[in-house]
């Protein structure tokens, strides 16, 4: 049961990701226009700021950057593999 739940908890990371990806590269230039948009700004920054600490050369994370940036999209075997990196960063396996 231990393992779901840290697996259940990397998924929200690495949804995190993806939005601080995504939104970022969707709001080029423009300003964010309230205190909601600010605290959920701050907080996926957070989650980036400390995964990329451990993950930054992580080719996984890179496809992540890449995918999301170029589509809007990232696709399961990328968000897998981010998973996985995760996992073996926080030594869950």
């Amino acid at each position: 049961m231990g393992r779901n739940v840290r697996a259940t908890g990397l998924e929200v990371v690495v949804g995190a990701l993806i939005t601080w990806v995504i939104r970022k590269a969707g709001r080029v230039g423009k300003r964010a226009d309230d205190v909601v948009d600010q605290s959920l700004d701050a907080a996926v920054d957070r989650v980036h700021e400390l995964v990329m600490a451990k993950l930054e050369s992580d080719p996984a994370v890179r496809r992540l950057e890449t995918e999301a940036t170029e589509t809007g999209e990232v696709t399961d075997r990328t968000r897998a593999r981010v998973r996985l990196a995760l996992e073996d960063a926080c030594g869950a396996r």
